[in-house]
């Protein structure tokens, strides 16, 4: 059971460094947040969670906050002058034990501990879920083999070769598009010059007869 557990912690550990973006380094704050949440989170032997059975009282979740997410900590008043921002960025990496304070990695690199905090969890899922969408169509365009350069779908998609095979999508590039549109303005434009022709041919010989 230990051995499986460990398993699982090391499992969540990986997930949450790589979705916080974070370097190995800051295992152990990632093994000690995924501690506490498992401790707080009901399981599927039991509908209660390990706190309650063992305290024997309902956990309060209403400090849980997404790992990763960007925080800012509050600048003591005593700590800034009167122009100074009141507060500085960092993420969030933890809980601090026995406390009510979060543990927040500071943009310098150093470890704050402080109550005073304002999380941005929804920006950051924002920013997350844009960033998938990004590499999702990133990924559709490597698949389906779709130049760079801006191009015009042709109407008929089923096209065939003289095998009588699918041969999909065709693809034109804007000169060739620009290069069928005069050659169908040229067309066009032939049999008004062919009927002024004729017309001043006609005009011609009547000129003569009279």
């Amino acid at each position: 059971m230990a051995e499986r557990f460990n398993r699982t912690l090391m499992e969540r550990v990986r997930a949450m460094l790589l979705d916080a973006k974070l370097g190995s380094e800051h295992w152990a704050d990632a093994a000690s947040t995924a501690t506490y949440v498992k401790n707080r989170s009901p399981s599927s032997h039991s509908s209660q969670t390990p706190w309650e059975l063992f305290f024997d009282r309902k956990p309060d979740v209403s400090d849980m906050r997404v790992f990763g997410s960007k925080a800012y900590v509050h600048v003591p008043k005593q700590l800034r002058r009167k122009l100074d921002p009141l507060s500085t960025a960092g993420i969030f990496i933890g809980y601090e034990p026995n406390s009510k304070a979060y543990r927040v990695l500071m943009d310098s690199g150093k470890l704050q501990i402080s109550r005073d905090v304002i999380f941005l969890e929804r920006v950051a899922s924002a920013a997350k879920k844009a960033a998938a969408t990004e590499a999702e169509q990133a990924n559709n365009q490597v698949s389906t083999g779709v130049p760079d350069s801006p191009s015009t779908v042709q109407e008929d998609n089923s096209e065939a070769d003289s095998t009588g095979i699918d041969l999909g999508p065709t693809y034109s590039t804007d000169s060739e598009a620009e290069e069928e549109a005069t050659q169908a303005a040229t067309e066009k434009s032939k049999p008004a010059a062919e009927d002024t022709a004729a017309t001043s041919a006609q005009e011609t010989q009547g000129e003569e007869a009279a």
